[in-house]
């Protein structure tokens, strides 16, 4: 359950998990809203710290991520009213390196929940009990600037942690089995980074990554970037995965019918964009091979070049006029120009015409 809070840094939205605020954001959040005591008493709080008369907060907390990013969340806690530490100093309070906290932080700064300056952090809006938000006055809040990519694990903290944690070990094992190869740092770097920082259990991490090696994209561009996307969707279980994984093969499916469709022979993979269109026009709206192919004709006929926002345009108007055959749409063509008035409509008044006779020119 979660609610919203209109703040002088925009719209909070509030989570809460078993009694206890888990999760403040400004990213909207999905699922049905209310108003359980916690929530009324977490936007009371809020409310009375933007008006400048609170420093600390009591409300219950119960912040959801790994065991890493909760160590750095407690330091950060530990901050007193309108004070900075920088990542080292917040480091050394968790027997971690800069780099590493530096990356539990961004988790923070991604919900929106931290302002990063140039050189020290800024304490989060909304930190722990008997604790105080190392923020500014309320008249000098800003929003948060756009969240950059965490930074991934060093090798020193990937070897220590394989060494360490039997779940790390797993993941890393299987993932190299998968790939038949020894991970390179960089992919090691990117899966301990999907499970610590982004929050994706090692069986969900290790189902991406046996969809890309069998898309034959098992690389770590893709699989970051992926990782990504799964944690801002709240791909976190295997039920979920299961289903996004499904989406995924029909998009594949969709995109070669509209590349036989289109004509098209690279046999490229579809951007995230292009994906999420054929999918639309092949599984939600059932369009045949036939309109696909008479939609992009339109389309490079009107415009001179492929552009899958106006295939879409004609794509959703046929769809929503119940057109499923080409006949239907060549019909509909038709009668749209048949209503069509024309620009110039010409006249067959004699008297008019003789007006503007060439010969009164001279006249």
């Amino acid at each position: 359950m979660h609610c919203r809070l209109e703040t002088p840094v925009g719209t909070l939205w509030i989570e809460e998990a078993d009694g206890a605020v888990s999760c403040v954001t400004s990213r909207p959040l999905s699922g049905p809203e209310g108003n359980a005591p916690v929530l009324e008493q977490a936007k009371k709080e809020l409310t009375e710290y933007f008006a400048g008369t609170r420093k600390t907060f009591s409300v219950p907390l119960n912040p959801r991520g790994t065991d890493f990013q909760r160590a750095v969340w407690a330091a950060l806690r530990e901050i007193p009213y309108g004070e900075t530490r920088s990542y080292g100093e917040i480091a050394a309070a968790v027997g971690l390196s800069g780099s590493r906290a530096e990356s539990a932080v961004q988790f923070w700064v991604q919900n929106g929940l931290l302002q990063r300056e140039d050189a020290p952090l800024a304490t989060s809006l909304l930190p722990a009990a008997d604790s105080a938000p190392a923020a500014a006055a309320p008249a000098q809040l800003v929003r948060p600037a756009p969240p950059r990519r965490m930074l991934r694990p060093d090798g020193v903290y990937i070897s220590e942690l394989v060494e360490t944690s039997p779940s790390i070990r797993r993941l890393v094992e299987e993932a190299e089995a998968m790939l038949g190869k020894t991970l390179s740092p960089a992919l090691s770097g990117t899966l301990i980074q999907a499970h610590e920082d982004y929050g994706l259990p090692c069986e969900v991490i290790l189902m991406l990554v046996a969809y890309a090696n069998k898309i034959g994209r098992a690389n770590t561009s893709y699989i970051e970037s992926t990782v990504r996307n799964w944690a801002d969707s709240s791909i976190l279980s295997i039920e979920a995965a299961e289903e996004k994984l499904r989406e995924l093969d029909e998009t594949a499916v969709a995109w070669k019918r509209c590349e036989r469709a289109f004509g098209m022979t690279s046999r490229r993979a579809p951007s995230r964009n292009e994906g999420q269109y054929a999918h639309r026009w092949v599984f939600e709206w059932g369009m045949p091979d036939e309109l696909l192919n008479e939609a992009y004709n339109r389309c490079v006929d009107n415009t001179g070049k492929v552009n899958m926002k106006y295939i879409n345009a004609i794509l959703e108007r046929w769809y929503n006029a119940g057109v499923r055959t080409l006949k239907d749409a060549v019909d509909e063509k038709l009668a749209a120009e048949t209503h069509r008035e024309p620009k110039h409509k010409p006249s067959y008044d004699l008297e008019e015409y003789e007006k503007y006779d060439i010969f009164d020119a001279e006249k």
